[in-house]
Parts: structure tokens; C-alpha cells; sequence
């Protein structure tokens, strides 16, 4: 595929500094993981589960009423932190 057609700030994408690709790369990673991120919270809490709620579903009701949405995003910052670095590579 082509990418002349793609131009940011009248540089061709591959024309862009490190600073801008570093950026980007964290800025996808972060944005990826805003969505992903409630999921490794359940799976992680079905493997530990004491009570085996062995589905995802029943697992997100249980924590959604156990803390809400800080709940399904505990750790998120510290993930990030750890993530984006290696992302960004």
C-alpha cells in the first residue's frame, strides 16, 4: 500500500523524527490498552479466584459490583508504565 497520500504537517510519515514516532508509539499503546486492559484485570482474577467464577462474564459482574469501573482498572497506571516503555522501541 501506498502512503504517499498521507502527509502530517507536510512530511511524508517517513520523514518523521524519532521524538514524533516515540510518541505515537506510546499514544497507540496507551489508547490499545484503555481497552484491553479490564480484560487481563478478569482473567487475571478468574486464575486467582477462590470462589472459581471460571467465566468471564459472571467475573466482570462480580467486580463491577465489588469496586465499579476502578475495579476493572486497578493497576491500569503501573501496567502503563511498565508497557509503554518497551512499546515505544
Amino acid at each position: 500500500a501506498s502512503r504517499q497520500g498521507l502527509q502530517l504537517d507536510g512530511k511524508n510519515p517517513d520523514q518523521l523524527g524519532v521524538v514524533s514516532l516515540v510518541i505515537s508509539a506510546a499514544g497507540s499503546k496507551i489508547a490499545a490498552s484503555l481497552f484491553t486492559y479490564p480484560n487481563e484485570v478478569v482473567r487475571t482474577r478468574i486464575m486467582l479466584d477462590k470462589h472459581k467464577r471460571q467465566e468471564m462474564i459472571p467475573m466482570y459482574i462480580h467486580l463491577w459490583r465489588e469496586a465499579g469501573l476502578a475495579g476493572l482498572y486497578r493497576a491500569f497506571f503501573t501496567n502503563i508504565v511498565r508497557v509503554v516503555p518497551s512499546s515505544a522501541v
